[in-house]
């Protein structure tokens, strides 16, 4: 017996199935923007714990930044200054009043006093370690005072005297003392190594000849250097001049500016200006490296690719 064929039941079928075949690329879409968020979440997002908290008007009236503002400057050769800033910030209502002072002459501020509303204070503490003890670390005190409270911060440095066996070629009597030394450092007088090819090289340098003698500061190639030397060409910016202080110090100088070339390089005080490395004369070392591009981080790679390959996908189930 033969069944008769009922070809709407067949489209009806077909119908049915291609609703539920877009139904599907629909859930699968969901599922990849719902991964593709995730994904973000988890690498791009900051996490709560990341996010600062903001203080409650009223609450508190006052803050600092850091807080509390203290600060360790930590290795500092004697005669040589620093300075480092710290921010007081209005966190409640009202008009607030402040001044900060300290308990140790080598410590200074600037501004000492204020008013603030809404914008932000910075205060500018300089040490200065002329005349301070060698080879100790001291310590120093700096109070904020307000119309809401008092806040006080710890000022630490360790004063320290240059081992000079390896920087000084001196064995004999020289007209100043056999301890001079030079350092390479950056802008703010910390001491530095390594430069790259797009930052400036500084040095500082003590115990030279008092009473604002003018002395040259040569930047060289490294070598093995004897005394009597010739010392130049210079191959910075040329040879600089610069005066000692009364106590015989040469503070943060300026001796090449970026761009610079890589290799090892020496930095050579001249005392009596003559192009020769005397006994006594301070040396030191330094070296400026190429700087090699970091590669990205994992997250910021694979997001950007993820995302991509997900629009992919999806553009390609719509054609289909």
């Amino acid at each position: 017996m033969l069944i008769p064929y009922n070809n709407a039941n067949v489209i009806k079928k077909l119908n049915s199935g291609a609703k539920m075949k877009k139904r599907i690329n629909k859930i699968q879409i969901v599922i990849l923007a719902i991964i593709v968020l995730a994904v973000y979440i988890l690498f791009a997002t900051p996490t709560i714990s990341d996010k600062p908290e903001m203080p409650v008007a009223g609450s508190y009236h006052y803050c600092t930044d850091p807080d509390p503002p203290s600060h360790d400057f930590g290795n500092v050769f004697l005669g040589g200054t620093r300075t480092w800033t710290f921010n007081i910030t209005n966190c409640g209502e009202g008009i607030l009043e402040w001044n900060v002072s300290d308990d140790q002459t080598w410590i200074s501020m600037d501004p000492t006093s204020g008013t603030t509303t809404t914008e932000i204070d910075t205060v500018t503490v300089t040490i200065d370690t002329k005349g301070l003890t060698r080879n100790t670390e001291h310590t120093g005190t700096i109070t904020i005072n307000s119309n809401s409270g008092t806040k006080t911060g710890t000022i630490r440095v360790y004063v320290i005297y240059p081992n000079t066996e390896e920087q000084t070629l001196s064995t004999n009597t020289v007209p100043y003392a056999a301890e001079a030394y030079v350092h390479s450092s950056n802008d703010t007088g910390a001491e530095k190594n390594v430069f790259a090819l797009g930052e400036n090289v500084y040095c500082y340098a003590g115990d030279l000849p008092d009473n604002y003698q003018a002395v040259d500061i040569y930047v060289v190639p490294n070598r093995e250097w004897s005394v009597n030397d010739q010392i130049g060409p210079d191959v910075g910016d040329g040879v600089e001049t610069v005066s000692t202080d009364g106590s015989g110090i040469i503070d943060v100088t300026l001796i090449w500016i970026a761009p610079l070339t890589a290799g090892n390089y020496d930095i050579i005080v001249d005392v009596d200006h003559d192009g020769v490395l005397d006994a006594g004369e301070p040396v030191d070392s330094f070296t400026i490296e190429v700087e090699i591009e970091e590669i990205p981080e994992f997250p910021t790679l694979a997001i950007p690719i993820i995302a991509m390959l997900c629009l992919a996908f999806i553009f390609q189930r719509r054609k289909n």
